[in-house]
């Protein structure tokens, strides 16, 4: 299931109480302040994906104090661990062992029944993947996460990868994408071990992330096996055994992605002026003539007659009675 909620639009008064009420549906009840002791004028939104097992919550705001106290655990108990994963911005952890500050692209693990502060830059954004305790309880074998524990990230590392994976699930309509949907928990779970652990209990989270860095890649012409599989942090031959698991092949995959790809950039009536020659090295091609015969063993037609095709369409619904392009070649 996936839901929203954002303080746009609300009174003022009613921010903050309607934001707690929505987080402490799935995760824990806070306190809030800001961090200058002004009134507090919360702004924010979270948009949630809730997995059964485990839930995504992609969250962005003003910057404030959020605070789990000894007060709030006692009287509102969590059986929660939240990994939270910073989008944009910076922010600063407090807990009774120590604090650690935390940039763009850091992760966060702890616990929601440990004494936490959090200090939220203005304008920060995070992914957070929260699990139940019982869960992490499983797969680590560890009851109680006391002291938090910070994973650093560095650009191009395969935590990078695993982050944007987990990304696409949380932002992708599930009703619209059942091949997703139908594994999403999993994935979910494979993605929280592989940043946490660096492993992972099957090759779902490989394959969302192999996927994903697949698509934030597609304009390198030199995209290659070896690439991906430092990407995500596995050898070249598990990689194999991801794709061959799902019945495909890596090259057969980076094809489908940078035809599909184009096809898009194609048919969308905002690119009309870019031109072909432009679109292909969008997609990986060096050369156009090599886009063009790609791109006709896959649809059975030119870039650009796709292209036709797509404004003909698009006349005939606003003016009925138009005849329907056809390709070269397929006139009767």
């Amino acid at each position: 299931m996936q839901t929203s909620f954002s303080t746009d639009g609300l009174p003022v008064a009613t921010r903050i109480p309607l934001w707690r009420e929505y987080l402490s549906r799935w995760l824990a009840e806070f306190s809030y302040r800001t961090l200058d002791e002004e009134p507090m004028d919360l702004r924010g939104s979270v948009r949630s994906t809730d997995l059964e097992q485990v839930r995504l919550a992609e969250l962005s705001g003003s910057g404030c104090l959020v605070e789990r106290s000894n007060r709030l655990i006692r009287s509102t108990p969590s059986d929660m661990l939240s990994l939270c994963i910073i989008l944009r911005g910076e922010a600063v952890i407090y807990q009774p062992s120590g604090s650690a500050v935390l940039k763009k692209g850091d992760a966060v693990l702890w616990d929601m029944d440990t004494p936490t502060v959090c200090g939220l830059q203005n304008g920060f954004a995070e992914l957070d993947i929260t699990v139940p305790r019982d869960t992490y309880a499983d797969r680590y074998r560890h009851d109680h996460l006391r002291v938090a524990r910070v994973i650093r990230s560095v650009t191009g590392d395969p935590v990078s990868s695993h982050v944007a994976a987990a990304l696409r699930v949380s932002r992708t309509p599930l009703a619209a994408d059942p091949g997703l949907a139908a594994g999403a928990a999993d994935a979910a779970l494979d993605l929280f071990d592989l940043i946490v652990a660096g492993d992972a209990r099957s090759t779902a989270g490989y394959w969302l992330s192999a996927r994903e860095y697949i698509r934030r890649n597609l304009h390198d012409p030199l995209l290659s096996v070896p690439q991906i599989a430092r990407a995500i942090g596995i050898s070249e031959r598990h990689l194999a055994r991801v794709f061959a698991e799902r019945s495909t092949t890596v090259a057969r995959v980076l094809l489908e992605e940078r035809m599909e790809a184009a096809r898009e950039l194609l048919a969308d009536p905002g690119r009309r002026a870019l031109r072909i020659s432009e679109i292909a090295p969008m997609v990986g091609y060096a050369s156009s003539a090599q886009f063009g015969r790609a791109f006709r063993r896959s649809f059975g037609c030119t870039p650009k007659d796709l292209r036709m095709e797509t404004a003909t369409r698009m006349i005939t619904a606003a003016r009925p009675g138009i005849p329907a392009f056809r390709p070269r070649g397929t006139e009767k």
